[in-house]
């Protein structure tokens, strides 16, 4: 504790430690230990974001082991929890009382976020939870669930529409079957000269190549 909390600000690469003093055993603490996990997490996610720096950190000393650690830190009543900024405690807060989570996080927001804006991270974290919000919103089924439904539906049947319409086919030059036709007349006409020249002397057809018959 001492050479990592209590050291000072030259001395340690976290700008700021937050510390909670209860005995894993009072009831208290108990319901305030998921929420103070969460609030961790929260906190040291959005703004540690340095490689070799962090913003804050988040600690616990169970008072029922630690008993002189916590005297020394003047912890009176369980939980406490202590900001500790260049090695010395800044700020204190108790609990106890039925609402202590919602009251937690109002005080780690007062202490943590003004403490912090000069350096706009506290703009970064507000950006960061923004965006994971967003995300949760739209990946979360809900109301739009029935928006992506309708939208899914509509592109499988414009797709269906343009390979089902032979018209479109056509207008992109696919050739179509009706061009035999006019080779099948020339045949036709071909015909009755072919009779004249072989039922006609060859001798006619050098001196009158143009009778009709």
């Amino acid at each position: 504790f001492g050479g990592n909390i209590l050291r000072g600000e030259a001395d340690q690469n976290t700008a700021n430690w937050v510390v909670v003093f209860c005995p894993n055993w009072w009831e208290p603490c108990q319901n305030i230990a998921e929420p103070f996990a969460e609030l961790a997490k929260r906190w040291q996610t959005g703004l540690n974001i340095e490689l070799l720096a962090n913003k804050v950190r988040f600690a616990r000393v169970d008072c029922a082991t630690d008993k002189v650690l916590c005297n020394e830190q003047d912890v009176e009543t369980y939980p406490t929890v202590s900001h500790y900024a260049g090695g010395k405690r800044v700020a204190k807060w108790q609990g106890g009382q039925k609402q202590d989570a919602e009251q937690l996080q109002k005080w780690l927001d007062r202490q943590l976020g003004p403490s912090l804006a000069s350096a706009g991270v506290a703009a970064a974290l507000e950006k960061h939870l923004s965006f994971r919000e967003l995300i949760s919103q739209y990946l979360t089924p809900g109301e739009r669930a029935a928006d992506i439904f309708l939208a899914f539906i509509g592109i499988v049947a414009s797709i269906r529409l343009v390979l089902s319409n032979p018209e479109l086919w056509e207008k992109n030059g696919v050739p179509q079957t009706r061009g035999a036709q006019p080779e099948a007349s020339g045949v036709e006409a071909s015909e009755p000269q072919t009779l004249r020249r072989r039922w006609l002397p060859a001798s006619w057809a050098a001196a009158r190549p143009s009778v009709n018959l």
